[in-house]
C-alpha cells in the first residue's frame, strides 16, 4: 500500500513531502524485514492447531483492513479538500 503512494506521488513527490516520505519508506522497511515475519510467527504460536481462533484471526484482519482503507480515503478526502495545505505541515 505504501510503496503505490510513493510510486504514485509523481517525480517531486519525495522531494516535495521528503517527511512522508521517509515515514512511507521506513514503514515499508519494518512491515517486510522485522514486524510481518513475528506476527506471522505470534499468529502461529497463539493460534496453533485451533481452527476457530484461526476463523477469528481472518475475521478481524478482514475488520482491520476495512478500517486501514477508511483511514486512508478519509486522508485522501481531507488532502483534496485542501489541495495539499495538509501536506505542508508535514
Amino acid at each position: 500500500m505504501f510503496l503505490g503512494i510513493i510510486e504514485q506521488s509523481g517525480k517531486k513527490g519525495p522531494e516535495q513531502y521528503p517527511k512522508l516520505s521517509y515515514y512511507l519508506k521506513r514503514h515499508i522497511e519494518l512491515d517486510g524485514d522485522e514486524h510481518g515475519p513475528m506476527a506471522v510467527k505470534m499468529m502461529k504460536m497463539l493460534c496453533g492447531q485451533d481452527e476457530q481462533k484461526w476463523t477469528d484471526v481472518a475475521e478481524y484482519s478482514q475488520r482491520a483492513l476495512e478500517h486501514r482503507v477508511a483511514l486512508w480515503d478519509s486522508i485522501t478526502k481531507k488532502l483534496r479538500e485542501n489541495k495539499g495545505n495538509l501536506i505542508e505541515a508535514l
